[in-house]
């Protein structure tokens, strides 16, 4: 009689064990799974990014020199050697006064655009001084220099690649749309530190490495032309 408790005992110790077992290993595994589940959902809106807003071209263009031939078109504010920016000057008068110096002094097709760049910051509630859209485009295509970048509106790589770049219908088009989706689709906090969007915005791909901080390092270039120029941001 005894040996056969002390077969009962063992049995049932091996049995508490078990289920011991199955009490902490599986409410583990589901909880793997879970988070699995939300990462699977997460990297698949991630995707749904890429394809929307993929502005990475480097690969496709290998940093080609481009130069317009075309001389800029002349803006009358330019011409005026008396203008300047006074107390009374808007915001907005004087982000797209900076831009339009700075697409000039680029030879970019971009200039006379100042202050689209300037208004669609203004109607999607963009960083105050709106300097992302404009070093983002710097750093796809260098202000729209790069072959077909200008005839396409697309001065962003917007879209991706070959046949899923975006054609906008117009320069306008081009620049509120990347504003928009900027702003409502990354937000605020992204604009301001692009690493956050790098791998979205961008692609995981070894030339989106570091995109963040090549066009953070282009926003503060821009700070620094604004300065260098008189201008205010704030």
């Amino acid at each position: 009689m005894a040996e056969v408790r002390a077969y009962k005992t063992k049995f049932s110790s091996n049995r508490n064990i078990t289920g011991l077992l199955i009490k902490i290993v599986f409410p583990v595994f589901l909880l793997t799974l879970a988070v699995t589940f939300l990462l699977l959902i997460s990297y698949g809106k991630g995707s749904i990014g890429i394809v929307q807003a993929d502005i990475s071209t480097e690969s496709e263009y290998n940093f080609v020199s481009y130069t317009v031939t075309s001389e800029a078109p002349k803006l009358n504010k330019f011409d005026d050697q008396n203008y300047q920016f006074n107390s009374a000057s808007t915001l907005s008068d004087r982000r797209g006064y900076l831009f339009d110096l700075y697409f000039q002094e680029n030879n970019s097709p971009l200039y006379g655009t100042g202050d689209l760049f300037a208004a669609a910051c203004d109607a999607y509630g963009a960083p105050r001084e709106c300097v992302t859209v404009v070093a983002i485009a710097k750093h796809e295509t260098d202000l729209c220099k790069y072959p077909n970048s200008y005839e396409m509106n697309n001065c962003w790589g917007w879209g991706g690649g070959g046949e899923y770049r975006v054609h906008f219908n117009d320069i306008g088009e081009g620049i509120f749309t990347v504003t928009r989706v900027l702003v409502q689709q990354y937000g605020i906090r992204y604009m301001l530190e692009p690493a956050l969007m790098e791998r979205v915005f961008c692609g995981p791909d070894p030339e989106c490495h570091q995109w963040g901080y090549r066009v953070r390092s282009l926003m503060t270039e821009l700070r620094n032309f604004a300065t260098n120029k008189g201008i205010s941001l704030e």
